[in-house]
């Protein structure tokens, strides 16, 4: 026997909700204007919504902390080229058609709403969101393929970036920063390709930027001249690079420039890692500093980071110590530098601690 959900006093409406997917509201929102008004009477608060972009789909995601660790599926869009015996449904106040069919590879949707590829799908999707979810959420996007790349230029307000990609061109990337110019976050794990970036680049102003090879972009031993370029130009508060090759000469130019002031003003935190079995030496192109052990007095312990700046999608989870899992571990929770040697700003100015390994180095700033 159907149950008349909308005729049900609205207390026990609300708790059938509570017990539901995030999904299943999503397509309960779909069912008719009334019963959209139920859903959005949760009056959910996330902090992040998430659009993913594969080469023929859309997912959003909402995740409830900064870290995503609650993070839920809510509506899993694959664009077909017809749809047959399709159903009508409003999306963000449009309509549209769609079919519904259901997923048996076990990821994270159980479902997925075939509907055809145009722009007003993608408009009418981040308009059923803001209309749903309350608050303003942080607007994030993962990208997978370079296919639907320009094709994300629909969402709006889009303040955090990551890519996941085999190779991106950096015209390619300076097309995108123009699309979404107000990025405080970007992660790359990408082979960059093409032309330098130019002294006047959106890249250098990103607050936050995660700069990962993929594998196959580690040439044998060789310095990675984009990740020079990068940490030569980068003019932001967080940088990573992760699986770089790094010039050790590259990192005394910034300390260099940051103690005497010509440079890195707004440095928070500079992070270098190297491939795996990969050596750098580092004490003699360092010994022109003079690092000194912590007093217990001067700086704080503990390193905390802004959160909304260092954007960290764990692509991996089975790695070595000093990767991605530790990075973010230890820019969620704090990181402890009793261990880490300080160094000064020239004029009695701001000091930075660095700790140093042969294969990893990270500077912290203190404020």
């Amino acid at each position: 026997m159907s149950i008349p959900f909308l005729k049900l006093p609205s207390v026990v409406q609300l708790e059938v909700l509570r017990q539901l997917q995030l999904q299943e509201m999503f397509l309960l929102s779909l069912c008719s204007v009334k019963s959209k008004k139920v859903a959005q009477s949760l009056s959910m608060r996330p902090m992040k919504i998430i659009y993913t972009f594969h080469e023929k789909c859309v997912q959003v995601l909402v995740a409830y902390d900064q870290y995503d660790r609650l993070i839920h599926g809510v509506a899993n869009l694959k664009f077909v080229p017809s749809i047959s015996q399709g159903i009508p449904m409003k999306l963000g106040g449009n309509a549209i058609s769609y079919k519904y069919v259901e997923e048996t590879s076990g990821g994270e949707f159980s479902h997925a709403l075939h509907c055809l590829q145009e722009h007003s799908t993608l408009e009418s999707l981040q308009n059923h969101m803001n209309s749903w979810f309350r608050g303003q959420p942080q607007v994030q996007l993962y990208v997978y393929s370079l296919c639907s790349m320009y094709q994300s230029g629909i969402i709006k307000e889009v303040t955090d970036t990551s890519f996941k990609v085999d190779e991106l061109n950096t015209e390619q990337l300076e097309k995108y920063l123009a699309i979404h110019p107000n990025q405080n976050s970007l992660q790359l794990e990408t082979k960059l390709v093409g032309p330098p970036f130019g002294n006047d680049s959106r890249l250098w102003d990103i607050k936050g930027l995660t700069f990962e090879n993929v594998e196959d972009a580690v040439v044998g031993r060789e310095i990675d001249k984009r990740g020079s370029e990068i940490m030569r130009k980068f003019g932001g508060e967080y940088l990573l690079m992760v699986n770089v090759i790094y010039d050790i000469r590259d990192w005394t130019h910034v300390i260099r420039s940051w103690k005497t002031k010509e440079a890195y003003q707004n440095l928070k935190c500079l992070y270098t890692t190297a491939p795996r079995n990969t050596v750098i030496m580092f004490e003699h192109p360092m010994s022109e500093f003079n690092f000194a052990k912590w007093d217990g007095q001067r700086r704080p312990r503990i390193a905390q980071f802004d959160p909304k700046l260092v954007l960290i999608k764990l692509w991996k989870v089975n790695v070595p110590i000093f990767r991605i899992i530790n990075i973010k571990m230890g820019f969620s929770e704090g990181h402890d530098c009793s261990d880490w040697l300080d160094i000064q700003q020239d004029g009695e100015g701001k000091w930075a601690s660095i700790t140093m390994t042969d294969s990893a180095i990270c500077f912290i700033v203190w404020d």
